[in-house]
Order: C-alpha cells, then structure tokens, then sequence
C-alpha cells in the first residue's frame, strides 16, 4: 500500500512466541510513504543497475532530485558508469545494497542534486534495514529476499493496468496546461501589444575573451601597420646607403611596430597558458 515503517533499528523489531516464530515491528512514530511515481523510479534504477544501462540511470538519478543549473551531465554520466562497473556485476545473493544506496547518495551529493524529503527517508531507511538484517542474520541477503518481486515487477511494469493509469496521468496534465496555455499566450501577447514585454540578456565569462579578441585585432593592426612602414621606407631611416650586414634602408617607426606587436603577442600567448586557454576562461 506504499507505506513503511521507517526506523527499523535492531531495538524496535521484536521475534514473537507465535508458532512459528515471527518478526514484529515496535514505535511507528516514524513512517513513510512511496508513490507510484518514486517506486517506479526505485524499480527503474534496479533495472538499470542489473542490466549495465548508464544512460537510464542518470536520466533516473536526475528525475528523482532537483538538478542544478550548472550540472555537467558528462561528468555526472563517468560517475555513474563507475557505479554500475562496480556493483552492476556483483551476485545478487552478496549485493552490497547499502554501499549501492551510499555511493548513489554520494554522486547527488558530489553534483549538487538535492534529494526530496521522502527519497532521502527511504534511502535511509534501506541502509538501517539491511544494518538490522545483517546483526540478526549476517549470511541474510535483503535482495535474495526480494528475488521472487523483481517478476512480479515487471510484471507490473508492463500491466494494462499501469499503462493506462500513465495514460489517464499524462492526460490530466495535458489537459490543465490546455485549460492555462491559451491565457498565457494572451498575456503574453498583450504585454507586446503594449510595449511592457522586455527581453534581457546576461553574458558570464565573455569578458576575458572579448579583451583577448580586442587585443589580438589591435596588436595585428600595428604589425601589419609596421610592415606597411618597412615596405614603403617611411623615415626616419636607418642603415640608410650601403647599411649594415646587408641591411639597410630601415623604417624606424616600422621596427619599433614590431617589436611593441611581438611583446604584446607574447604577452597574450602566455595569459592565454597561465588561465587555461580561452575555453576555460569562458567557463569560468
């Protein structure tokens, strides 16, 4: 029924005197509940665990919390595939299903994706059961347990029944943002009609590039410049006559061009290195 008790330390299960014996829970001072929509997400990332599929499991892992604007999904990707080459071949009856929660906890910390409250209660309460489960029973296996649902899982997966409750789901949304669009598209409108919609723009990290740019076009200006001086001899000249070495008939205004472009372009080739090249510049 989606409801669970969800602090099952060691001190709040009993073993009752009934024939045969049985397990009892105590203090349902603190209990959960799952949603259609969070255990199909559950089901969907023990699938994914079992059959190796990466790209399923980050597009699970991104559903079930709140995602950062900034999140690197390459990144986030590398971690998961880490995940799943770790646990993914391991044998169901010796599955560390706590490390698996742990280390699924630990990649949403590591990006900044904020679980709900209820993902984080039923996470929590994994890792506590199976820690109870393995001080009662340390050759226990939780998922060995769980073995006979995974059928009936897809089982449910996979039932008209649940296609159809999808279905009508999908079709109630889509019928209130019907009912809202039309009004917001006349808003919208309105606003352009009287002149009150503004668009603003914000650049991030376009400055280091822009004076870079500038620099690069304003330095080549003053060599190009400076061989339009050397070419045409503008005075004053030096080496003028017979020169020295073979050279001669020097502009001085075009060698004082170069030399000033060559120390700029220098400049901006090693400011380029020292900040990590301009892609990085720009991310930052």
């Amino acid at each position: 029924h989606g409801v669970y008790h969800a602090d099952p330390h060691p001190g709040n299960v009993i073993i009752t005197a009934d024939e045969p014996a049985g397990l009892g829970l105590l203090d349902f001072g603190m209990v959960g509940r799952i949603d259609d929509r969070l255990r199909e997400t559950i089901e969907g990332m023990l699938l994914a665990i079992a059959s190796n599929d990466t790209r399923l499991l980050t597009t699970l892992i991104k559903r079930v919390g709140n995602t950062p604007p900034k999140l690197d999904d390459a990144i986030l990707s590398i971690d998961v595939a880490d995940l799943i080459a770790t646990y993914g071949s391991q044998p169901l009856e010796s599955f560390d299903l706590s490390g698996a929660l742990n280390d699924v906890t630990d990649i949403m910390h590591r990006h900044q994706i904020s679980l709900p409250p209820q993902t984080s209660l039923l996470i929590k309460t994994m890792i506590s059961l199976e820690g109870s489960i393995t001080t009662l029973s340390p050759q226990f296996s939780l998922l060995e347990v769980m073995r006979p649902f995974f059928r009936k899982m897809w089982l449910r997966r996979f039932s008209p029944k649940r296609q159809f409750n999808r279905m009508r789901r999908i079709y109630v949304e889509l019928e209130s943002l019907l009912e809202t669009l039309p009004s917001q598209i006349s808003g919208v409108m309105q606003l352009v009609q009287e002149g009150r919609l503004d668009v603003h723009l914000a650049h991030k990290g376009l400055a280091p590039s822009v004076n870079r740019l500038v620099l690069g076009m304003l330095f080549s200006s003053v060599f190009l410049g400076s061989s339009m001086l050397l070419a045409f001899k503008v005075p004053p000249i030096l080496f003028a006559g017979e020169g020295w070495l073979g050279i001669r008939d020097l502009s001085l205004l075009g060698l004082i061009g170069y030399g000033v472009s060559m120390i700029a372009l220098l400049r901006l080739l090693t400011a380029i290195y020292r900040s990590g090249h301009l892609e990085q510049s720009d991310r930052e």
